[in-house]
């Protein structure tokens, strides 16, 4: 009879396998993807204008594993995919996310996927409390935010985050 551990190993080995991922790297949240194939989305809902919005049309569809969202053109694009997110390819201004990310953006500045960490929605973008910085994803941009103590709100865009008082 097998032992519970080398159960679960050929458990995980399956997971993986069946997914095309690894399990470890299924965890993707507002970053830019890194996938090197083509996807096609299972849907592209209009009209979404926050991430968190484009979460529940996700959410919404049994298929649906991850999802893109971001400006494109000037426009809200919102993108649902039945595979991780870490098996998308890059995208012009959008970042990714897998269906289950908690910290997914509530409000938007136009032209930037943005957090708000107050519920205040600015009603024009200001000068940042600092210059703008590269970071590779949406939760350093959270976290420089969050360790200074006037910033309320901050934008993460094709790499540059910038934090607002």
């Amino acid at each position: 009879m097998p032992s519970f551990t080398s159960t679960l190993i050929a458990a995980i080995g399956i997971l993986s396998v069946a997914s095309g991922t690894p399990v470890a790297v299924r965890s993707v949240c507002g970053v830019v993807p890194t996938g090197t194939v083509s996807q096609t989305p299972i849907s592209q809902p209009l009209d979404i204008k926050t991430a968190e919005l484009c979460q529940d049309q996700c959410t919404s569809v049994a298929s649906c594993e991850s999802f893109m969202f971001g400006l494109v053109n000037g426009v809200y694009t919102c993108k649902l995919f039945s595979v991780p997110a870490a098996s998308l390819p890059p995208s012009d201004n959008l970042v990714a996310y897998d269906i289950a990310c908690s910290a997914v953006p509530r409000s938007t500045i136009p032209g930037a996927t943005t957090v708000n960490r107050k519920n205040i929605i600015p009603k024009a973008e200001k000068a940042p409390l600092t210059p703008p910085f590269a970071t590779s994803s949406l939760d350093s941009c959270l976290a420089a935010c969050e360790a200074d103590v006037k910033c309320i709100t901050y934008t993460f865009l094709s790499g540059t985050c910038k934090l607002f008082a």
